[in-house]
């Protein structure tokens, strides 16, 4: 059975990351090499190469002072940390992974159409992802 994607939660170890909006999940890549030889039939061939990647990820979260001065500070100081994606109801296993944030960007103000003021931080897992 289908569970619903509300109720996703970001953590670094053990505290909330902020109030968070939306997560773009993190893409796990299997790398290719091209084994084409002359008995290929014209066809070009692949296999997997063995390496695996996590790749960078999007997380929007409402803006608040400490949510940036915690993001810019761990900038600063190059800070890897431990990181969890908790998924709601049964169906995915949590996922945890040691990040950093590689950039944030505050979304624009717009006065003819007034919203929460959001940003966007970038992370970018150093390996592997325990799930």
């Amino acid at each position: 059975m289908a569970n619903t994607n509300y109720g996703v939660i970001f953590n670094k170890a053990s505290a909330l990351v902020g109030a968070v909006t939306n997560i773009d999940f993190p893409e796990i890549l299997t790398e290719k090499a091209e084994s084409t030889s002359h008995s290929s039939a014209g066809w070009r061939e692949y296999i997997p190469n063995g390496l695996l990647e996590v790749g960078a990820f999007g997380v929007t979260l409402n803006v608040t002072s400490a949510t940036i001065s915690g993001v810019m500070a761990d900038m600063i100081d190059h800070s890897v940390d431990t990181y969890t994606i908790k998924f709601p109801g049964t169906v995915i296993a949590d996922w945890s992974f040691d990040a950093f944030p590689v950039s944030v960007k505050l979304d624009s103000a717009d006065s003819q159409s007034p919203d929460v003021f959001s940003c966007v931080v970038e992370f970018q897992p150093t390996s592997d992802v325990a799930y």
